[in-house]
């Protein structure tokens, strides 16, 4: 069961989300979906740009790292992979690892599609629980 504190979950697995109980807190911005996002900010300060600048390199939205669904497309992430061959998408996608690349270190194309594959599961078991409490909220409002 993963652990929950003031809402949040963290360390939420694909498998465990449906053993999730639907009593249990949940919030819409989940933490751990904006994580990735945030590390790319963090690799613009690094290199010294702005995040229009960055997002511009990269040939992603010019609002990409503050708005949109969470997580990371791998569409998108393989165009910033393309624009900044110097950061390792690994540390991206899980925040392990270092920010650069060393020269031995690549992301297998396998190892990068497990993990888009396993986000984009919780992602849609995600928003199928937010629907659900949604609707929920609705039943409770007609009381």
């Amino acid at each position: 069961m993963p652990s929950v504190s003031r809402g949040l979950i963290r360390g939420l697995q694909p498998s465990t989300i449906e053993n999730y109980p639907a009593s249990a807190p949940v919030e819409v911005g989940i933490r751990i979906d904006r994580d990735m996002r945030d590390r790319l900010k963090a690799f613009a300060r690094h290199k010294g740009m702005t995040e229009y600048r960055f997002c511009k390199e990269a040939g992603v939205r010019p609002n990409f790292l503050n708005w949109g669904p969470p997580g990371v497309s791998s569409k998108s992430l393989h165009k910033i992979g393309q624009a900044f061959p110097d950061l390792n998408l690994h540390w991206v996608a899980t925040g392990e690892g270092e920010m650069l690349k060393g020269d031995d270190d690549r992301i297998p194309l396998s190892t990068h599609r497990a993990i888009v594959e396993a986000r984009d599961a919780r992602i849609e078991q995600l928003e199928s629980i937010v629907a659900k409490l949604r609707d929920k909220i609705k039943e409770l409002k007609k009381r």
